[in-house]
């Protein structure tokens, strides 16, 4: 990613979670857990994450349209240039 201030570890997991719908990448809200069970998780991966720090960086990937919030779901628009799509 272009933005070093972007947490890799969140928007990874956020990655790790998502599904193809109609021409976007969408992680539904259910699938990810609650925020204490996704810091434990990345926690358990390595990353330093308390549940304030979770909430800073999510609202940063927010902000910097990296992560979309919808009602039941997340979309991860592809606002990178280095993606190489893979056929299911």
């Amino acid at each position: 990613m272009n933005d070093k201030k972007i947490d890799a570890e969140i928007y990874t997991y956020f990655q790790c979670c998502s599904y193809p719908k109609k021409n976007r990448t969408i992680a539904y809200k259910r699938d990810l857990g609650t925020q204490n069970d996704i810091c434990e998780i990345l926690r358990d991966y390595g990353a330093k994450m308390s549940l304030a720090t979770y909430k800073r960086h999510l609202s940063y990937l927010m902000a910097q349209g990296y992560i979309i919030e919808e009602k039941d779901y997340y979309i991860l628009p592809n606002k990178e240039q280095a993606y190489l799509l893979l056929p299911l």
